[in-house]
């Protein structure tokens, strides 16, 4: 009994998440041109079945089924660290949420994505964003940065319980690997704001400032909002 209320709860928990998640990317894939679309971790496969509702061609993918909710939608066992099973240029817009910080090749996931999709086509990665003013306090203070844990014995624990994060990216190497594999970062986003208003965090932003710009006079992309105050960030990025 115990069993089954902790996997109900679960299974809300996730299912919360990926909703706040789902009406976010809908709403960035809303005005753009329907074509087909690689939903890659698919997750409960809800999104699949939201974009094929608006239009959309959609393949789902994922290394498991376990958390697969909508059985009825086109779907394929793939792995993002290795050669996913598709066709070279066979996708127009490539979605990935909230997946890249479960895997260890990253790299190996950007060039599957940049030989998957056609040329002009499009990637929307979100993940969690450690560069945030709140994320770099949380390092400074406890050594490990916000969903992700700060240390285990258990080499085999999944971070935070369900979600297994285990490898966190920062926003330039995100988009040093987008930009070594083909890819052009078009748009930063985030799915909300925190601390803005906090006055240390504030402070800690007007103090960074002036050494992210003496290291790198291009580095003022670092101080926009979404990456100093977004809780996680959603990039767009299209192929050339």
């Amino acid at each position: 009994m115990n069993q089954l209320k902790e996997t109900a709860g679960k299974d809300e928990l996730l299912n919360k998440f990926t909703a706040r998640w789902h009406d976010i990317l809908i709403e960035i894939l809303q005005p753009w041109e329907r074509g087909k679309v690689l939903d890659i971790p698919c997750y409960t496969g809800q999104l699949v079945r939201k974009l094929q509702v608006m239009g959309f061609q959609v393949m789902g993918a994922d290394i498991t089924t376990e958390y697969l909710q909508v059985k009825d939608i086109p779907f394929q066992y793939a792995d993002m660290t290795q050669t996913m099973p598709f066709e070279d240029n066979s996708f127009d817009y490539v979605v990935c949420a909230e997946g890249i910080e479960h895997i260890e090749d990253q790299y190996q996931m950007t060039r599957e994505f940049a030989r998957v999709l056609k040329p002009g086509g499009r990637a929307i990665i979100t993940t969690p964003n450690i560069s945030s003013l709140k994320n770099r306090w949380k390092f400074v203070t406890r050594g490990a940065f916000a969903m992700f844990r700060d240390y285990t014995d258990d080499p085999d624990e999944k971070y935070l319980s369900i979600t297994g994060h285990i490898n966190p990216v920062a926003f330039p190497e995100l988009k040093y690997m987008l930009q070594r594999y083909g890819f052009k970062l078009q748009e930063v986003r985030t799915n909300r704001y925190v601390g803005e208003y906090n006055i240390f965090l504030r402070l800690l932003g007007w103090l960074s400032k002036r050494p992210t710009r003496k290291k790198n006079p291009d580095a003022d992309f670092m101080l926009k909002p979404e990456l100093l105050y977004g809780e996680h960030i959603i990039v767009i990025a299209r192929k050339m």
